[in-house]
């Protein structure tokens, strides 16, 4: 294109000097042969006028001839020796129609020219447009190829190339708006299968009490409560599931404070004292519990709650969880270790995926703590990473950054 633009360019000066060139050519030509005429009928008449009277002075009738001095007085020298205006040859006949017919011409011919030039040069953009025109309709065809222009200055390939860029865009857009279609599609597959198979216990429980109406109290007892366990679980995946949704929508606001790791890690445990006691599990605090960073205390507490119980829950009973703060003078971090089965190494990579269960995980997990977990620390500026071997236990080290103190 930006060829194209110097090749219209020059054409259309060209258009206009060649013209005007040619026809000021033809003016001098036209000038020069009327000036040697002019002089061949000045010569004519001094020799005719010097022929007759040889007693004409030759300074006085060049004088004359040449147009010098009073004009009176040189009519007066002309009619002394018999010549009248009527005998003067015709000096400048038609020469100022032929100058006026070169201005003309030549004007006319490079405006012509020039039209002609901008015409071709409108046809040619006329071809580029109805061009991007069938672009446009193969791009909302679908077409798959786009071809932007390359080191091109012309608006037309300028625009050409923000259309190929607003393709993209918009294409990127839909890609990602389908895989989140398809994200939300399976993960609400997910929460119906994880609601439905504790509903469904809880229901069939509460149909054997309806049923059995002389069902004796133990067992009655035992299945109220089993039912109620099941709606227990179903409450907490709920609530969940909501804490999750607040985090992908941007709708939580965070609070920062000036936190410790001794204050965030006592918080935590006050949140599983009743699972720790029910396996009874215990926690080994160590570590530098006083070293300050920033961050939200509620969302923190939630996070690292729900690392604490996966590692209670993966604990042998009455074992221990050993939870450790450490600072870098970077950041501050928490490690949370436990001593029981590890995670899988074909399982490690996705453990921070929603609704995903590792093979060793327990019958109770719908597989949501730990993705909550991530989504909460990050959400605050920190990072969470997992460190796991079969038999060996698990480490989940959560770091936040100390920029904010």
């Amino acid at each position: 294109m930006k060829t194209k633009k110097r090749l219209f360019t020059a054409l259309l000066i060209l258009s206009i000097l060649l013209p005007a060139t040619l026809f000021t050519g033809i003016f001098l030509w036209a000038r020069q042969t009327e000036a040697l005429r002019q002089y061949a009928a000045l010569a004519a008449l001094a020799g005719q006028i010097t022929a007759q009277y040889p007693g004409v002075s030759p300074e006085a009738l060049l004088a004359v001839l040449s147009g010098e001095g009073d004009p009176a007085e040189g009519a007066a020298f002309l009619e002394k020796y018999g010549y009248t205006a009527a005998d003067l040859p015709v000096l400048s006949s038609g020469w100022g129609g032929a100058s006026l017919a070169c201005v003309a011409g030549g004007a006319l011919s490079s405006a012509g020219a020039a039209l002609g030039v901008c015409l071709l040069g409108r046809r040619a953009r006329d071809r580029e447009i109805e061009a991007l025109t069938s672009y446009l309709k193969e791009i909302a065809a679908g077409a798959d190829a786009l071809h932007p222009e390359e080191n091109s200055e012309d608006a037309l390939s300028k625009l050409k190339n923000e259309i190929c860029k607003l393709t993209v865009l918009l294409r990127e857009t839909a890609g990602e708006n389908a895989r989140q279609r398809q994200a939300l599609s399976s993960s609400l597959a997910d929460i119906a299968h994880q609601i439905k198979t504790p509903l469904t216990s809880a229901l069939i429980l509460l149909d054997n009490i309806a049923d059995a109406p002389d069902m004796d109290e133990a067992t009655r007892a035992d299945f109220i409560s089993d039912a109620r366990a099941q709606l227990r679980r179903v409450s907490e995946l709920c609530v969940a599931l909501l804490r999750l949704s607040s985090f992908d929508a941007g709708t939580v606001r965070l609070r920062p404070e000036r936190l410790t790791p001794r204050r965030l890690i006592e918080a935590a445990l006050k949140n599983v004292s009743v699972l720790m006691d029910v396996r009874g599990v215990t926690a080994e605090v160590s570590g530098d519990l006083d070293a300050p960073f920033t961050a939200d205390l509620y969302w923190q507490t939630e996070a690292l709650a729900n690392i604490i119980k996966n590692a209670v829950e993966h604990s042998e009973e009455n074992g221990v969880v050993y939870i450790t703060a450490q600072n870098t003078g970077l950041f501050v971090s928490v490690r949370v270790r436990d001593t029981g089965s590890g995670i899988g190494e074909a399982d490690l990579p996705h453990i921070f995926e929603r609704f995903y269960k590792a093979q060793n995980a327990g019958p109770d997990s719908f597989g949501v703590g730990l993705a909550l977990a991530k989504a909460v620390i990050e959400r605050d500026g920190g990072s969470v990473k997992a460190v796991s071997a079969p038999g060996k236990g698990s480490t989940f080290t959560v770091a936040y950054s100390r920029e904010k103190i």
